[in-house]
């Protein structure tokens, strides 16, 4: 055990300096940059759900639509911000024009308490969808997840 542990101190400065420097590009919207040193963060620690969801939210920017559901499922899986996962899930799916799958996540979010009736008002991936009735419907209980007092 002893001969693993210089081994395991170094493992560790690696995966936390992989993760601050991404840190450091996603904070400059630097998608590309972040998405490759979040993509080694993770190969590194696989159980760092932070990791995985700006892993996912980089490949969103950058429009690498499957690959950014699969960082979020690893998110998910973790358990890390999951409400917030599955509506970034939703919006690459509305985003690759999948209504069905969009409105699954979507509504799986909503349901999970998603209350975020600003992003659903603004967001570009979620505007091209907003007059569906089933998001019409959603978007109403986006306010009642926002506003539990008034129902």
């Amino acid at each position: 055990m002893l001969r693993l542990l210089p081994a395991l101190i170094l493992w560790s400065a690696l995966a936390l300096g992989q993760t601050e420097d991404a840190n450091a590009l996603f904070q400059e919207q630097d998608w590309a940059g972040a998405a490759r040193l979040y993509d080694a963060a993770v190969k590194t620690n696989a159980a760092d759900g932070q990791a995985w969801f700006r892993l996912g939210t980089c490949l969103h920017r950058l429009n690498r639509n499957e690959e950014s559901r699969q960082a979020f499922h690893k998110a998910l899986d973790l358990n890390f911000q999951p409400v917030q996962a599955k509506v970034v899930i939703a919006r690459s799916y509305f985003k690759d024009g999948d209504q069905a799958e969009g409105l699954r996540w979507l509504k799986q979010a909503v349901d999970a308490g998603f209350a975020n009736a600003a992003l659903m008002d603004n967001d570009p991936d979620l505007l091209r969808v907003k007059a569906l009735p089933e998001v019409v419907r959603l978007r109403e209980q986006i306010d009642g997840n926002a506003n539990p007092c008034r129902n």
